[in-house]
């Protein structure tokens, strides 16, 4: 019998876990927006937040590229804290009810757990080479999202020495803590 065919107890086990593990991103935008629920919110704080998203999740993905995933996670999880600020910030500026903004935040869960559940079912049992080919689509996709979307958004509030300050510490900060996890 293939491997395929057979789900084992331990096999629902890993993939609860991996479930688990990729909820936690969605958590921490929870975090974001809720400290964006008690912070005056001005462009600058949100062009602040987005630098400094941009600067950890790009310290992620550029330097280690595919060395350590799960090392990668805790600095991801911290990347979506100001994500999660400026999303609910902006769901806020269009007069979206609180109650709204936190449902759509928690529906984030609904393409996480999708994409976790494929990955998980349909890249287990394969060779090194498919899944590295994944992580380097994903890896390329995450990038484009940064340098095409986040900064230009960025850079459209009121930029100022602090915003690339902000980019430069939150990318050093990062690679110093994966650096010490590893």
């Amino acid at each position: 019998m293939s491997r395929l065919n057979i789900i084992e107890p331990n096999d629902l086990t890993e993939f609860l876990f991996v479930l688990v593990l990729s909820a936690l991103p969605v958590i921490s935008n929870f975090i974001g927006a809720t400290i964006a629920e008690a912070l005056p919110l001005s462009k600058q704080t949100l062009g602040l937040a987005l630098h400094a998203a941009a600067g950890v999740l790009l310290a992620i993905l550029v330097p280690r590229g595919f060395a350590n995933v799960s090392t990668e996670l805790i600095p991801r999880v911290v990347a979506h804290i100001p994500e999660g600020f400026v999303t609910n910030a902006e769901f806020n500026s269009q007069n979206m009810p609180r109650k709204l903004r936190f449902w759509l935040l928690a529906a984030f869960l609904i393409p996480v757990w999708l994409g976790a559940t494929l990955g998980y079912w349909g890249l287990r049992g394969q060779g090194d080479l498919l899944k590295l080919i994944v992580l380097a689509f994903t890896t390329g996709t995450l990038m484009v999202a940064i340098v095409e979307e986040i900064l230009p958004e960025a850079h459209q509030t009121q930029d100022t020495n602090l915003s690339s300050l902000t980019f430069i510490g939150s990318f050093a900060l990062s690679m110093l803590f994966s650096s010490y996890l590893e």
